[in-house]
């Protein structure tokens, strides 16, 4: 019986069972030094996972830094926080600039459309007969029109269309002083004061066409084409040097 339990405890089968009272030290010592087998079974390097696996599928490998390649989406809802910067995608802007609403008449309340030169210079009258200092409330001044200054009535048909009734500009060729290019302003008094007699006009052919005294000449929009102030083509236009004081019932408005 002695001879069969140490042939179980050398077997193995007893090493841990009380009365086996023998078991070869070499075996114990060579299982005292081995080192303890690793029970993170699938963790490469020995590393571990501290705390409970998060809920759903385990990603395959990190996510990608910066932007997704084209094509490739993020499912789900977008993440909290702000947006990136950046502008806004083409998509988001209006397809056109938006309106600045209604477009607003030429002329002001109780005065007529007349003549147009084009979309944004046209002629206003009145039903009263007005001198140059008189005349900006012909056009409708609460819509943006206002008189046109010498510069825009060449530049927007006033140079080679003859006009079909005199009318006011915000210009002027002599303002208490000798004579000059026309001004883009009116002249800065409509008194009838007067100086010495001087060409102020010319056909634009070269020859006089307007002497004048008035210490005030501003310039009205005429049938014929006429230099104005100086003898030279700059300043050719259908208009003519007319004295501030003097009267007409219109005014050329522009915007």
């Amino acid at each position: 019986m002695r001879f069969l339990s140490r042939l179980l405890c050398l077997l193995g089968a007893l090493a841990l069972v009380s009365g086996c009272d023998y078991f070869p030290a070499s075996l114990l010592e060579a299982d005292a030094g081995a080192p303890e087998a690793s029970v993170d079974r699938g963790v490469e390097g020995g590393q571990r996972l501290d705390g409970p696996l998060p809920d759903g599928p385990l990603l395959d490998g990190p996510l990608p830094d910066g932007p997704l390649p084209d094509g490739q989406r993020l499912d789900g809802p977008l993440p909290d926080g702000p947006l990136p910067d950046g502008p806004l995608p083409d998509t988001l802007l209006p397809d056109a600039p938006l309106s600045d609403g209604p477009v607003q008449p030429p002329c002001a309340s109780g005065a007529t459309k007349g003549q147009t030169y084009a979309a944004n210079m046209v002629v206003c009258g009145g039903s009263a007969q007005v001198n140059q200092c008189s005349a900006a409330p012909l056009c409708n001044t609460a819509g943006g029109w206002s008189m046109c200054t010498a510069s825009q009535f060449l530049a927007r048909g006033g140079k080679t269309t003859v006009t079909v009734k005199r009318a006011w500009l915000a210009a002027c060729i002599r303002n208490n002083s000798t004579p000059t290019a026309p001004t883009n302003a009116i002249c800065s008094s409509c008194m009838g004061t007067n100086l010495s007699a001087g060409g102020v006009g010319w056909r634009c052919t070269g020859s006089k066409s307007d002497t004048k005294s008035n210490a005030y000449i501003g310039v009205a929009s005429f049938f014929e084409c006429r230099r104005v102030g100086v003898n030279t083509t700059a300043v050719e236009g259908d208009w003519h040097p007319f004295a501030s004081a003097g009267v007409v019932d219109s005014a050329v408005c522009c915007r």
